[in-house]
């Protein structure tokens, strides 16, 4: 049989024994790390051990309502908010501002052409 501490849920605290702002923490760090990196990175912060097991109990403990959260239907306000809007996408790859070689200022071209960079001026360099 389980037992019971009724003080424990009247102060909300968390059933595994660390705050809900030490989870807080780990999840996070684990978005980015291994779980060795995260106990090793929270020991030297907080002085607090925890061992691999533990950050995967946290994480998993984390993510259970991960699918709950997205199943939720979306309110009807936020909906219609949404679809009244344009969409509006953004890509980036990293390559910089295309310019056009029709484009280009002569001053521009001028030094494009001096330091032999005008066969690239359609892309990036």
């Amino acid at each position: 049989m389980a037992s019971l501490f009724p003080r424990d849920a009247q102060l909300n605290l968390p059933a595994r024994g660390y705050s809900h702002r030490l989870q807080k923490r780990v999840a996070a760090k684990a978005a980015r790390l291994s779980c060795e990196a995260v106990a090793r990175d929270i020991e030297t912060e907080t002085s607090v051990r925890l061992g691999k097991a533990q950050v995967e109990q946290i994480v998993n403990g984390a993510a259970q309502d991960f699918d709950a959260f997205y199943v939720q239907p979306c309110p009807p306000q936020l909906q219609q908010s949404a679809q009244s809007k344009p969409i509006q996408v953004l890509t980036f790859d990293g390559k910089g501002v295309v310019m056009r070689k029709e484009a280009l200022r002569v001053s521009d071209c001028v030094k494009m052409l001096w330091n032999g960079r005008f066969e690239n001026a359609g892309g990036a360099e």
